[in-house]
């Protein structure tokens, strides 16, 4: 039997507009995690990795007043400075979620072996945050390959509404 010299590069697909992204269940407990910017959409990933029981850092001049609330709870820690980059080795994910796309990009080609996810972008990051129902029983995770996230919400909320129903029989 001959072993190929070389793995063949996948070949991406001509049709495809957007990344494909593998759905995926991952245990954040401990695992270090950078948000880059303060703001609304910052404060929600922040949240969604700290509900995971990520190690969270958030590195901003500034931040809303939900992630000051973690900060004073000990769930966040906060560099109040601007992005400078290249990102310091070590976190497993970083998340660019500042208001400058520029930014973004760059902040996600300095993360240095970490998985990013670039909040305005689905083609530069390696990873994206699905709408998510959860309840007792059950969690649903619902994404769009980062093409439509209201789209994705809506989807969750019937299928949240659909659960809700099938639990009151």
């Amino acid at each position: 039997m001959s072993i190929p010299r070389s793995v063949p590069r996948l070949r991406k697909n001509p049709c495809r507009r957007s990344p494909h992204f593998t759905p995926l269940a991952v245990n954040l407990a401990g695992l270090p995690c950078l948000v880059v910017g303060g703001g609304r959409v910052g404060t929600r990933k922040a949240r969604i990795l700290t509900s995971g029981g990520a190690d969270v850092t958030v590195l901003a001049p500034e931040i809303s007043r939900g992630l000051q609330e973690l900060v004073r709870l000990g769930r966040v820690s906060w560099r109040r400075e601007e992005y400078r980059g290249p990102v310091r080795r070590g976190f497993f994910l970083v998340v660019a979620a500042t208001s400058d796309a520029a930014l973004n990009d760059r902040i996600a080609r300095e993360a240095r072996g970490a998985l990013t996810c670039v909040v305005s972008s689905a083609e530069a990051s390696r990873v994206i945050f699905p709408a998510v129902y959860a309840d007792d029983d059950v969690t649903v995770a619902v994404h769009s390959d980062g093409r439509d996230c209201r789209r994705s919400q809506q989807v969750r909320d019937r299928i949240a509404a659909q659960k809700k129903m099938m639990n009151d029989e």
